[in-house]
Protein backbone atom coordinates (compact mmCIF):
# COMPACT_ATOMS: atom_id res chain seq x y z
CA UNK A 1 0.00 0.00 0.00
CA UNK A 2 1.35 3.42 -0.79
CA UNK A 3 1.75 6.53 1.55
CA UNK A 4 -1.63 8.12 1.43
CA UNK A 5 -3.92 5.42 -0.20
CA UNK A 6 -7.25 5.72 1.74
CA UNK A 7 -7.55 3.07 4.60
CA UNK A 8 -10.51 1.91 6.13
CA UNK A 9 -10.48 3.61 10.07
CA UNK A 10 -12.50 1.97 12.92
CA UNK A 11 -13.97 3.48 15.94
CA UNK A 12 -15.47 1.15 18.98
CA UNK A 13 -18.04 -1.18 18.85
CA UNK A 14 -20.86 0.28 20.79
CA UNK A 15 -23.96 -2.05 22.15
CA UNK A 16 -26.99 0.42 21.63
CA UNK A 17 -28.88 -2.42 22.62
CA UNK A 18 -28.37 -5.56 24.52
CA UNK A 19 -31.21 -7.42 24.72
CA UNK A 20 -34.61 -5.99 22.85
CA UNK A 21 -37.99 -6.57 23.81
CA UNK A 22 -40.29 -9.01 21.47
CA UNK A 23 -41.46 -6.80 18.33
CA UNK A 24 -44.64 -6.30 16.94
CA UNK A 25 -45.67 -5.36 13.40
CA UNK A 26 -44.90 -1.67 13.25
CA UNK A 27 -42.95 -1.43 16.12
CA UNK A 28 -40.69 1.40 17.00
CA UNK A 29 -37.93 0.82 19.82
CA UNK A 30 -35.72 3.16 20.87
CA UNK A 31 -32.34 1.54 21.37
CA UNK A 32 -30.47 3.40 23.82
CA UNK A 33 -28.38 1.03 26.16
CA UNK A 34 -25.53 3.13 25.70
CA UNK A 35 -24.37 6.73 24.26
CA UNK A 36 -23.16 7.20 21.40
CA UNK A 37 -22.18 10.59 21.43
CA UNK A 38 -19.44 12.94 19.70
CA UNK A 39 -16.06 11.13 21.55
CA UNK A 40 -17.93 7.45 20.46
CA UNK A 41 -18.57 9.13 16.63
CA UNK A 42 -14.77 10.49 16.68
CA UNK A 43 -15.08 12.57 13.29
CA UNK A 44 -16.27 9.35 11.75
CA UNK A 45 -19.34 9.64 8.96
CA UNK A 46 -20.51 5.97 8.46
CA UNK A 47 -20.72 2.90 11.10
CA UNK A 48 -21.78 -0.72 10.40
CA UNK A 49 -25.04 -1.69 11.84
CA UNK A 50 -25.02 -5.10 12.95
CA UNK A 51 -28.78 -6.49 14.03
CA UNK A 52 -28.63 -10.30 15.96
CA UNK A 53 -31.67 -11.72 16.42
CA UNK A 54 -31.86 -14.32 19.71
CA UNK A 55 -32.31 -17.99 19.04
CA UNK A 56 -35.57 -18.72 17.27
CA UNK A 57 -34.92 -15.79 15.22
CA UNK A 58 -39.05 -14.85 15.35
CA UNK A 59 -42.10 -16.49 16.35
CA UNK A 60 -42.96 -17.50 13.17
CA UNK A 61 -41.44 -16.93 9.33
CA UNK A 62 -41.15 -13.61 8.40
CA UNK A 63 -43.69 -12.44 5.37
CA UNK A 64 -40.90 -12.25 2.12
CA UNK A 65 -40.27 -8.25 1.95
CA UNK A 66 -40.09 -8.05 6.14
CA UNK A 67 -37.62 -5.36 6.98
CA UNK A 68 -36.07 -3.81 10.03
CA UNK A 69 -35.99 0.23 9.41
CA UNK A 70 -33.09 1.89 11.03
CA UNK A 71 -33.44 6.00 11.76
CA UNK A 72 -31.10 8.01 14.22
CA UNK A 73 -32.44 10.80 16.94
CA UNK A 74 -29.75 13.14 16.19
CA UNK A 75 -27.77 15.01 18.97
CA UNK A 76 -27.10 18.89 17.68
CA UNK A 77 -23.91 20.71 18.28
CA UNK A 78 -24.87 21.45 22.40
CA UNK A 79 -26.17 18.39 23.09
CA UNK A 80 -29.70 18.27 22.85
CA UNK A 81 -31.44 15.49 20.35
CA UNK A 82 -34.11 15.57 17.47
CA UNK A 83 -37.64 14.62 18.24
CA UNK A 84 -38.17 10.26 18.76
CA UNK A 85 -39.00 9.07 15.33
CA UNK A 86 -42.30 6.65 15.95
CA UNK A 87 -45.19 6.01 13.78
CA UNK A 88 -45.68 9.70 12.72
CA UNK A 89 -42.31 11.17 12.61
CA UNK A 90 -40.26 9.08 10.40
CA UNK A 91 -37.76 11.82 9.98
CA UNK A 92 -33.57 10.89 9.50
CA UNK A 93 -34.20 7.46 7.91
CA UNK A 94 -30.46 5.97 7.31
CA UNK A 95 -31.14 2.59 5.95
CA UNK A 96 -32.91 -0.85 6.46
CA UNK A 97 -32.24 -4.63 7.11
CA UNK A 98 -33.98 -6.63 4.74
CA UNK A 99 -35.15 -10.06 6.44
CA UNK A 100 -34.89 -13.09 5.30
CA UNK A 101 -38.21 -15.10 5.46
CA UNK A 102 -37.27 -18.42 7.35
CA UNK A 103 -37.80 -18.41 11.53
CA UNK A 104 -34.61 -18.72 12.26
CA UNK A 105 -31.68 -16.99 14.04
CA UNK A 106 -30.32 -14.03 11.64
CA UNK A 107 -27.67 -11.31 11.20
CA UNK A 108 -28.24 -8.96 9.50
CA UNK A 109 -25.53 -6.14 8.60
CA UNK A 110 -25.44 -2.66 6.82
CA UNK A 111 -22.89 0.40 6.19
CA UNK A 112 -25.10 3.80 7.38
CA UNK A 113 -24.55 7.50 7.44
CA UNK A 114 -24.66 8.66 11.12
CA UNK A 115 -24.52 12.12 12.74
CA UNK A 116 -21.23 13.79 13.62
CA UNK A 117 -22.50 14.05 16.92
CA UNK A 118 -24.18 10.80 17.27
CA UNK A 119 -27.67 10.44 18.58
CA UNK A 120 -29.80 7.51 19.64
CA UNK A 121 -31.31 4.80 16.86
CA UNK A 122 -34.19 3.61 16.45
CA UNK A 123 -35.77 0.33 14.64
CA UNK A 124 -39.38 0.03 12.47
CA UNK A 125 -40.25 -3.80 12.69
CA UNK A 126 -42.64 -4.07 9.33
CA UNK A 127 -42.98 -7.80 8.60
CA UNK A 128 -44.05 -7.67 4.59
CA UNK A 129 -47.57 -7.74 3.98
CA UNK A 130 -48.44 -10.51 6.22
CA UNK A 131 -48.02 -8.60 9.90
CA UNK A 132 -47.80 -11.73 12.11
CA UNK A 133 -44.36 -11.97 12.79
CA UNK A 134 -42.64 -11.04 15.58
CA UNK A 135 -38.92 -10.83 16.54
CA UNK A 136 -38.02 -12.69 19.80
CA UNK A 137 -37.13 -10.80 22.67
CA UNK A 138 -33.20 -10.93 23.09
CA UNK A 139 -32.07 -9.28 19.92
CA UNK A 140 -29.15 -6.73 19.99
CA UNK A 141 -28.12 -3.77 18.05
CA UNK A 142 -24.30 -2.90 17.22
CA UNK A 143 -22.62 0.03 16.16
CA UNK A 144 -19.15 0.46 14.85
CA UNK A 145 -18.24 4.22 13.39
CA UNK A 146 -15.47 4.08 10.38
CA UNK A 147 -14.24 6.65 7.58
CA UNK A 148 -11.31 6.70 5.70
CA UNK A 149 -8.51 8.34 5.98
CA UNK A 150 -4.94 8.29 4.12
CA UNK A 151 -2.03 5.81 5.30
CA UNK A 152 0.95 6.18 6.70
Amino acid sequence: MATGDAIKSYGAEVVMESSGATLSDGDMPVCADATFDTAAVGGRTMATFEFDTAAGGFSTAPTAGATINIYEQKFNSDGNQAPTPDANYKSDYIGSFIINPTDEQQFPSRDCPIGYYGGDYVLEWLDGGNGTATVTSGWVLRVKPWTFGPSA
